[in-house]
């Protein structure tokens, strides 16, 4: 899609649909109407139409499931369960991500890089509903495969200490999150760089910790920096 690839979304939009109204009229389980359901899914996420976007992922998915290659299949799960992440709708992403975690398992085995991606994804979606105690073993298992695939020094490695660390927080197990922060501060400037918004949700979450645990001038010294962060991105610099 060239116009998309341009960034002109109104033009994008506009061929997709004409696409599928083609496509639509060729019948509804004309071939190629699932690649053209996800374009469209594509430029209206693209757009901020998520709601419309998620209907044609799962509209795609579906299509995808009752066809003869079902190869697609785990990345057409993907692509729903992280739009309905990006809107907040987590009851219905959860479904979606057990599902694609044990596609994944069964054709990745238990220790690789697309597993963890989806573990990753589930412990987050997890969190967010407020089940810290399910989140944590998920994000605990992807960094252990992150770190072994990928080396301890990494983003994505980051990104799940940062999790891990979040999850243990919340659980009330401040001796082994403040570690985990710790650690997790030190890599995220060291691999994700000095003003990334992640490391400004990783200082606050190690500022509440110092807190907690009565280290008042070093929470205060980590809320400070998260807060300069925060005001970095609020304009525009970094």
């Amino acid at each position: 899609m060239a116009a998309f690839q341009e960034g002109n979304l109104s033009e994008a939009e506009e061929l997709c649909r004409e696409a599928l109204a083609t496509a639509e009229d060729a019948g509804p389980d004309a071939q190629g109407m699932p690649f053209v359901l996800d374009n469209l899914a594509q430029v209206l996420q693209a757009a901020g139409q998520g709601a419309e976007a998620a209907d044609h992922f799962a509209r795609s998915l579906a299509l995808r499931e009752q066809g003869a290659d079902q190869q697609a299949v785990p990345e057409a799960i993907e692509s729903l369960a992280r739009l309905l992440m990006d809107q907040a709708r987590f009851a219905e992403a959860e479904p979606r991500l057990v599902r694609l975690l044990a596609l994944r398992e069964a054709t990745h085995g238990l220790a690789s890089l697309p597993v963890a991606a989806t573990l990753a994804a589930l412990a987050r979606c997890h969190a967010a509903q407020g089940r810290a105690a399910r989140a944590e073993p998920l994000a605990r298992r992807a960094l252990a495969i992150r770190e072994r695939l990928l080396g301890p020094e990494h983003p994505d490695v980051a990104a799940s200490l940062i999790a891990l660390a979040h999850a243990t927080r919340v659980l009330g197990k401040l001796a082994a999150a403040e570690a985990l922060y710790r650690r997790a501060v030190s890599l995220a400037e060291q691999v994700m760089g000095a003003d990334h918004p992640e490391l400004a949700g990783c200082l606050e979450g190690y500022a509440l910790v110092l807190g907690k645990l009565q280290r008042g001038p070093e929470a205060a010294r980590a809320e400070a920096r998260a807060e300069a962060i925060r005001a970095m991105q609020a304009a525009g610099v970094g």
